[in-house]
């Protein structure tokens, strides 16, 4: 495995996760900041299936240089509709009406999501803006669960919740890992987030797809991370024109 490393000083648990696993199999480091990336040099001797590691602008930067399409966010895919609890659909942000659940359809990093009371009003958000709206629910806690070729490996808690709130059923969180493949999402690696609701029932979050993916503290080992990085970073890096089966 080879792993492209956000040289810039900004420290990341991820970063951490990956020199862990990297001393644990031996995988090949590189570094690179995101303004030599910006600037278009400094990697030109990188190969393709370095992994690049930090944040997500960094990790965009890496697929525009080497010509690989950022996937469409994952949020809630159709087959994992009947583990939502609550109403999900598409549309405008001028659209908002009432105080839903909004957050981006596409470019996730435009705002976070929110109810609409709690979305600053001074932040510019165009009303023909896509994005997700839901019925607002509470969840007492929530967790992200790490799929590997299909099989969950691990999960962290990620909310700030009390520590003896309930954990998401378990048996929930593998049919909807099933879905996704029997559902033809041949993402070789992603995560479910899951929680609990106020009345106990375990819904999902969302998903989300692991080519920029965080890590929790909890039950996936950094090896796992690792693996599920690379395995998805692969998948993606086979359709750039930049990428020669030499370089793996």
């Amino acid at each position: 495995m080879k792993f492209l490393l956000q040289k810039d000083d900004v420290t990341l648990v991820e970063k951490r996760a990956i020199r862990h696993a990297a001393m644990l199999t031996n995988a090949h480091l590189s570094f690179v900041s995101i303004n030599s990336l910006l600037r278009d040099v400094g990697i030109p001797d990188i190969p393709v299936d370095a992994v690049p590691v930090g944040t997500v602008e960094f990790v965009s930067a890496v697929m525009a240089a080497r010509e690989i399409d950022q996937p469409a966010h994952l949020s809630y895919p159709k087959c994992l509709h009947q583990f939502l609890c609550r109403e999900i659909w598409e549309g405008r942000f001028g659209d908002a009406d009432g105080d839903v659940f909004v957050k981006p359809r596409h470019e996730i990093k435009s705002f976070t999501g929110a109810l609409l009371s709690d979305i600053d009003p001074c932040q510019t958000i165009a009303s023909d803006f896509p994005v997700w709206f839901s019925s607002p629910v509470e969840f007492v806690s929530e967790w992200r669960y790490y799929v590997l070729s299909g099989e969950v490996v691990g999960a962290g808690r990620y909310d700030d919740g009390d520590d003896n709130s309930p954990e998401p059923d378990i048996n929930a969180v593998l049919a909807a890992a099933s879905a996704m493949s029997d559902g033809g999402n041949e993402l070789s690696g992603y995560a479910l987030d899951f929680g609990v609701l106020r009345d106990g029932r375990t819904a999902l979050v969302e998903a989300n797809d692991g080519w920029s993916l965080g890590y929790y503290k909890g039950t996936c080992s950094a090896v796992d991370y690792a693996k599920l990085l690379h395995a998805r970073w692969f998948q993606m890096a086979l359709s750039s024109p930049r990428f020669s089966h030499r370089e793996v």
